[in-house]
């Protein structure tokens, strides 16, 4: 179990919030918006070839926030939203960008004759306490990455493969840091499936178009 950080935050329901368990960072009935940042996850090339990273695509029911609050001792339902402090289509682009590239792959432009086209689908980005039945004792947080991958080639053909990553850990606080080390350890989890998959289909390709049946990705229209 890890430790959040304690602290105080004054609210104007009842006048404050709870201590420790109910908040640590930030209050429970209060939005929150929280940066991300992305640790490289991989750190030597095994893959050539040429790729532009089209478009991510925000596919989720709720394009407003990444994250919920729950307020413990008052209620088990949702008190607040988890916003990023930035698109997440722009801060997800961004970081498969600089995974593609670290396995070996190079980044090239729309017009590129060469580069294989990835567009990413964003189906759930999430995460959320599930605090104790009767609203007391230590949250346990869970966090969802789900998206799905098309990799379009020059030839016409075209492969699709969906990758999810979901983490859950216990914490003794709902400190704001928790949500922050949630998703972006199951972001990780999503890169580390999905990235050596894309490099390799683009990899094999080249030289068999059937490869992306091969490799367990399903053809794309």
């Amino acid at each position: 179990m890890k430790i959040g950080v304690l602290g105080r935050c004054l609210c104007g329901w009842l006048g404050a919030c709870m201590l420790g368990g109910a908040v640590a960072a930030g209050c429970a009935i209060m939005d929150s918006t929280i940066t991300l940042e992305h640790q490289p996850v991989f750190d030597r090339a095994v893959a050539s070839g040429r790729v532009f990273l089209a478009w991510v695509n925000d596919r989720r029911a709720d394009q407003r926030r990444i994250g919920c609050k729950k307020n413990t001792g008052f209620s088990i339902t949702e008190s607040a939203n988890v916003f990023l402090d930035v698109p997440l289509p722009d801060w997800f682009g961004g970081v498969l960008n600089e995974e593609l590239r670290r396995v070996g792959l190079v980044l090239v432009g729309a017009n590129d004759a060469t580069g294989a086209r990835v567009e990413v689908d964003l189906l759930d980005f999430f995460v959320e306490p599930l605090v104790p039945t009767g609203g007391f004792g230590s949250p346990t947080f869970y966090s969802l990455v789900n998206a799905e991958v098309t990799v379009r080639f020059k030839d016409g053909t075209a492969f699709a493969r969906r990758f999810a990553s979901q983490t859950s850990e216990s914490f003794a606080t709902f400190a704001e840091g928790n949500y922050e080390e949630m998703i972006t350890n199951t972001m990780k989890g999503w890169l580390n499936q999905a990235v050596p998959e894309i490099a390799r289909l683009i990899e094999a390709h080249p030289a068999q178009a059937s490869a992306g049946r091969r490799l367990a990705w399903r053809s794309a229209p």
